[in-house]
């Protein structure tokens, strides 16, 4: 079963797959080998594909149209990307870009209202794919600018989306912050068990700090001491 890709300017995806899971407007929608013809609109997320090795490319699109028949599935999007090239920074923008739209007529504001929400679902999954503290601080830049020009301009409606979207990244920030002290604390941990039994013959080495444990076992490998 093949799976094409096209936005305005290229084909972005174009493989051979076992399975494509494509995320329609109202939740994601799974098509295997033999589907029957179906015709579906896009929504903003996840595209994964299984490859016929087994493995699994994960791709981001934006809006358009789905079709899938006679083992073909082809999307027409407005933006696709690998998952992994999705910028926090650019994702914040967008979400910038779409609240200061205007809204004076019926039509500008639904479009403002899609512009919003496709903003916000991109900055979901940016946050899905973030394992860095540095790569939060840089949305968490941009929506505090975003929240005081806002503030500043009277604009109720902006700010608050920019702090909610802000709340959303500093719990992930406090996540990874959390995850981090985890990991430090169990390498710690984990080097004090060698450490001691690798000196199973020194006195009090249960009171012993890490530091003065790594000093004594470097001075036997060595033979000498270590600041």
């Amino acid at each position: 079963m093949k799976c094409v890709a096209v936005t305005p300017e290229k084909t972005v995806v174009e493989r051979e797959t076992k399975f494509v899971v494509v995320p329609l407007f109202d939740g994601e929608y799974a098509i295997g080998v033999g589907h029957s013809p179906v015709v579906g609109r896009l929504g903003a997320g996840e595209l994964r594909l299984t490859l016929e090795d087994d493995s699994v490319e994960r791709w981001y699109v934006e809006g358009g149209f789905v079709e899938a028949a006679n083992d073909v599935v082809s999307l027409l999007t407005t933006r696709a990307c690998k998952f992994s090239e999705l910028d926090l920074n650019e994702a914040t923008q967008a979400l910038n870009d779409a609240l200061n739209r205007p809204a004076t007529s019926p039509e500008l504001r639904e479009i403002k209202t899609k512009a919003v929400a496709t903003a916000r679902s991109r900055i979901k999954k940016t946050a899905t794919r973030i394992k860095t503290k540095e790569e939060v601080g840089v949305g968490l830049a941009r929506l505090n600018e975003i929240y005081k020009t806002a503030t500043l301009a009277q604009d109720g409606k902006t700010a608050l989306a920019a702090e909610k979207e802000r709340c959303k990244l500093l719990a992930l920030y406090d996540k990874i912050e959390e995850r981090e002290t985890k990991t430090v604390d169990r390498e710690k941990d984990e080097a004090r068990r060698w450490l001691e039994s690798a000196l199973t013959d020194v006195e009090n080495v249960g009171s012993l700090g890490l530091d003065d444990l790594a000093r004594i076992a470097v001075y036997r490998i060595v033979g000498k001491e270590t600041s």
